[in-house]
């Protein structure tokens, strides 16, 4: 991560990993700037990419107990990409309220 903290995807998976560790501060932030990253890219894996890291900081932000981030955050990931790994993990996770 040290060499290459721009690539979203080295970003991305840093913010996995710090998820599952527990770092649920440091994940949202990962996560969040990856996303952000991907939406200044318009190649089709950048939607996924984005979608993906929205999913990530959606069950950090579930972990922490700040459910209406999560649930705010895991809708946009299902509106990018609802078949994304990630997507479908956070989805079996964190029910989303009738809208």
């Amino acid at each position: 991560f040290a060499m290459a903290p721009w690539l979203p995807f080295i970003r991305g998976t840093l913010a996995a990993v710090l998820l599952e560790q527990g770092d649920y501060v440091r994940a949202v932030d990962d996560a969040l700037e990856a996303a952000r990253i991907f939406s200044e890219d318009h190649s089709p894996v950048s939607v996924e990419g984005r979608a993906s890291n929205l999913a990530t900081a959606a069950l950090a932000h579930y972990r922490q107990g700040n459910i209406q981030d999560a649930n705010r955050l895991l809708r946009e990931a299902k509106q990018l990409a609802a078949h994304d790994e990630m997507v479908e993990k956070a989805s079996a996770i964190i029910t989303l309220p009738k809208v």
